[in-house]
This record gives C-alpha cells, sequence and structure tokens, in this order.
C-alpha cells in the first residue's frame, strides 16, 4: 500500500606592529550554563612582536581592551537574538563595527582559555587587515586517538588541511597583499578524532582583526552517524585507507566539507550545524551498548562531554535532516534491529519538535547505504512512517527516500564509506527534494 505520508521519493543515483589584543568572539550558541554573557576574561597590548592576537586568554599585557566571548551572539538566545551581544534573527554577529571572531557550529565557551568544540563542521571565521595569520589550537585526543584536521580557506580559496594533536600554532596564510582578508579553519574530522580548545589568531602586517562577515539568515540541522558527515571520504577502502592490511580509516580522509550535509547547506544557501558521530544509533549504538546513544549525545555541546548541556536556542534551524538508524542494525551480530527501534525513532522526532516547535521544516531520510537485501532499508522506512504518523497533522515532517549505493562504484571510502562523488551525487537530490518542499529557491 502507498504511504500516506508526504514522500520525497528519488529513483536514480545521478551521474555521478604594536602588541597582543584578546578580541571577543560571537558565536552560534554555547553551552545552556553562563549563556548570554558577553565578556569575561580582558586583554591588552604588550607593546611587543608587532601582533594582533585575537585569543581568548587572560590578560596578556598592560593595558586592558575588549576581551571575553560573547556565548550565544550570533544567532544567540534563537531567532530573537537574545543571548549575547551580536543576537538577532540570524543576522551578523556583532555590530558592524565590532571586532570579533565568528563561531559556527557547537562550541562550549565556559573555558576562560577559549572556546572549546569538538563536532565536524564546526567553524571559526575572521575579517582581518593584514598580510599573515596563524592560529592557536589546543586539542585533546577523542577515544580513537587523533590528530584532528582542519581545513584552512582564505579569501574563499581552500588551502591545503592542516593537523594538530597537542597545542600548535601553525600559519595559515603569509604574503598576502596588504588590506582586509577572510580567514576560516573547519574541523573536518569527528569528536572521536579530537575535542579542540581555540585559543586565538594571530594577525601581522595591519590592525588586525576587524568585524565579521555577515552570516547566511537561513540555517540547516543534520543528524547522522559518519555515513553523512564525511568519514573516510577521501581515501580508498582497498589502498591508502588500509594499515598493515586493515582498514583503519586514518583521519586525514575524513574532510566534512565534500559530505552530503555540507553540500546540502551550500546547495540550499544555508548555514549547516553538522552533527554527526560514527556508530551512534537510536536505541542502540554500533558496539551493542544503549548508553550515550544519538538522543542523548544530541543534547550536548561536546559530544563526548556529559556536563556540557546545549542551548538549542542558541540555533534554531529552519530545516532538520536526519539520516540515523543504520547503526542500530549494526549494534547486532544476529542483523536484527531493537525492539524499541521504532518507538525511539519516533521520541527522537518529537525530540526535535520539542526543541524547535513546528516552524522548522524536518526531512527523515532513508539514506543511500540502507540495503533492502538486509532488510535494512525496509526497516528504516517503517519507523520514518510511523513517526510521521504519529506527529500532528499539518507539521512539516517529509520523508526522503534515496536511492541505493552501489558497493563497486560508490562505497569506496575508508571502511565502505561513501565517496566524494557518491556525497556529491546524493547531495543534489537531497538539495531538489527540499527545494521542492520548502519552495526555497
Amino acid at each position: 500500500m502507498p504511504s500516506p505520508f508526504p514522500t520525497l521519493a528519488l529513483a536514480a543515483i545521478l551521474s555521478l606592529s604594536s602588541g597582543a589584543v584578546v578580541i571577543a568572539c560571537s558565536s552560534s550558541g554555547g553551552s545552556a550554563a553562563g549563556s548570554g554573557t558577553s565578556g569575561g576574561t580582558s586583554g591588552g597590548t604588550s607593546g611587543t612582536s608587532g601582533a594582533v592576537d585575537s585569543g581568548l586568554g587572560g590578560p596578556v599585557g598592560p593595558d586592558s581592551t575588549s576581551g571575553g566571548v560573547a556565548d550565544g551572539g550570533t544567532e544567540g538566545g534563537g531567532d530573537d537574538g537574545g543571548g549575547g551581544d551580536g543576537g538577532g534573527d540570524g543576522g551578523d554577529s556583532g555590530t558592524a563595527a565590532t571586532p570579533a571572531v565568528q563561531l559556527i557550529g557547537r562550541f562550549d565557551t565556559n573555558d576562560p582559555t577559549g572556546p572549546r568544540f569538538a563536532w565536524p563542521g564546526s567553524r571559526i571565521i575572521a575579517r582581518f587587515d593584514g598580510t599573515a595569520a596563524s592560529v592557536k589550537l589546543t586539542q585533546t585526543n577523542g577515544f580513537t586517538g587523533g590528530p584532528t584536521y582542519f581545513d584552512v580557506v582564505v579569501d574563499g580559496a581552500l588551502g591545503t588541511p592542516f593537523s594538530v594533536q597537542g597545542t600548535e600554532s601553525p600559519m595559515l596564510a603569509t604574503g598576502l597583499a596588504p588590506g582586509t582578508h577572510t580567514i576560516e579553519i573547519m574541523k573536518r574530522t569527528e569528536a572521536v578524532f579530537g575535542t579542540v580548545r581555540f585559543e586565538g589568531f594571530t594577525f601581522t602586517g595591519g590592525s588586525g582583526l576587524l568585524s565579521p562577515p555577515a552570516r547566511l539568515a537561513r540555517k540547516i540541522e543534520f543528524l547522522g552517524d559518519s555515513t553523512i558527515d564525511g568519514y573516510g571520504i577521501e581515501g580508498d577502502h582497498a589502498t591508502t585507507c588500509m594499515v598493515g592490511g586493515v582498514d583503519v580509516a586514518p583521519p586525514q580522509y575524513d574532510e566534512a566539507r565534500k559530505s552530503v550535509a555540507w553540500l546540502t547547506s551550500v546547495g540550499v544557501g544555508a548555514e549547516l550545524n553538522l552533527l554527526g558521530y560514527s556508530a551512534k544509533g537510536l536505541a542502540r549504538n554500533e558496539d551493542g551498548q544503549t548508553t550515550d546513544t544519538f538522543p542523548t549525545i544530541y543534547t550536548r555541546t561536546l559530544p563526548d562531554v556529559a556536563g556540557s548541556t546545549w542551548a538549542f536556542s542558541s540555533f534554531v534551524p529552519d530545516a532538520v535532516v536526519s539520516a540515523l538508524g543504520g547503526a542500530d542494525y549494526s549494534g547486532d551480530p544476529n542483523g536484527t534491529f531493537p525492539a524499541n527501534f521504532d518507538a525511539t525513532y519516533a521520541t527522537m522526532v518529537g525530540d526535535i519538535r520539542a526543541h524547535y516547535g513546528a516552524a522548522p521544516y524536518v526531512f527523515l531520510l532513508v539514506w543511500s547505504q540502507y540495503k533492502t537485501y538486509d532488510g535494512v532499508r525496509q526497516a528504516i522506512t517503517a519507523a520514518i512512517d510511523g513517526a510521521i504518523a504519529g506527529r500532528p497533522a499539518g507539521e512539516k515532517n517529509y520523508k526522503i527516500v534515496l536511492p541505493e549505493a552501489d558497493l563497486s562504484t560508490d562505497e569506496t571510502g575508508c571502511q565502505l564509506h561513501g565517496n566524494a562523488a557518491h556525497h556529491a551525487a546524493m547531495a543534489a537530490l537531497v538539495v531538489k527534494a527540499i527545494k521542492d518542499a520548502t519552495g526555497w529557491p
């Protein structure tokens, strides 16, 4: 019998030189604790080095200036813009004249040394006047070790990735023409490869930090496991991913920027909040455990830190895309779903609505790597149909059914994850489905 619920069925894969100055940050949110403050630590000038440092630590010189973290700045407190200096309906962070570093994603701003972040796709952006830029980061290994890898983007051009393990201060750009530039770093890797603390940019050859660029008004959130966040996407299962004859998925082959989540956000013109974590299920994780499942870590700023409670009002998306459920099946050696899978799926949809209300569109994805032969595709489809059926009439809940991936051509990434071409093809289909449902241009 045809499903009575809104379905966006997609039938085919597409072809495929004065001292250091501490400056405030503005973020897209922060932990619930302490949210809504606009500063804390203060900086100063030291009269040495000729550098401008947007660090976040305590005073670095005798002349105190504008330090601290504007917790919940951009979109702080949700669409009404409360909770920080730079709130306001998804617009700019800070005022047009206020120098600030822009934080996009989930950042815990309770550490006075600097904001911490772990989710893939987290971004730190700054505009500055100068000719060179570096950044100071401190990384703590995740449960599979490290290092953490980053993209660097200078004036819109993607540069060479870099990694951080422990405390490092990599140079991001040198020899730039004098004048205004934009610098961005983006976390390529998942929390399993580390949590990072941002301790500041250092700019030389000019006046330093400027007001941040404008934020996109539209926002989208992706929920899922490693299949949608770029895990292993740049590796080759048969060659580069192998160490000692075992596919260990080295972290340098992760790239959130090539994921279906990132490419979809670009396609619909939305700022992305990517919540992806390997092997996390709804009712049961891939390791068979039922603790710290995705519904639990969804409530956290830092997914592996139980006390870091996320303030959902800090980022209220216009659309949520969920690609959860595959890990629940993998968590049973006999290849079955937990008895409470359907109920847990429905509860997760209810949680999304409880956090964000009725306004956002919610798209529940039958991801391409859910296969028919083992019953996973059918089981997740049924769970989605049941979850939608249990919601109030008129809610904007949709099912997106993607075509099945081909093992030999699509699933060639590390540990048989989708490759970049497959993610791009799936993103094109998801973008079309979202635009068809929302009417977005």
